[in-house]
């Protein structure tokens, strides 16, 4: 293991590969402190209220339209709704959890820069 690196003065040109490393996860650990962690801790409480308030108005709609389901058109368009809305929730899904993988397990982090990681497609 190398001497602990000193994050105030540096000089690149003379690291090796591991050293690099190590600076390149240090800066990337430390990227988010200058955030507002109010702002994000509002948003993430108006995204609960949010969710809560669309799932229950979708949930009485479902419920409403199970009862109109004695017609024809009423039990196409609850089965048109539901599948719509599965595939919603499981596009959503899919959608947010491929970025912050790719983010965190993708070639510029500090697992994908070690181990057998660097050399995967």
């Amino acid at each position: 293991m190398s001497a602990p690196i000193n994050p105030q003065s540096v000089n690149l040109t003379a690291l090796g590969s591991e050293a690099l490393r190590e600076i390149t996860c240090w800066v990337k650990s430390n990227k988010n402190e200058d955030e507002d962690t109010n702002e994000r801790l509002n948003v993430k409480i108006a995204a609960i209220f949010t969710i809560a308030v669309v799932s229950t108005a979708v949930t009485m709609l479902s419920i409403w339209l199970k009862r109109w389901q004695s017609s024809k058109l009423g039990a196409a368009f609850y089965n048109f709704a539901r599948c719509f809305g599965s595939g919603i929730i499981l596009a959503k899904a899919i959608i947010h959890l491929l970025i912050p993988a790719f983010q965190e397990i993708g070639p510029d982090s500090c697992v994908g820069m070690t181990g057998q990681w660097k050399e995967y497609p």
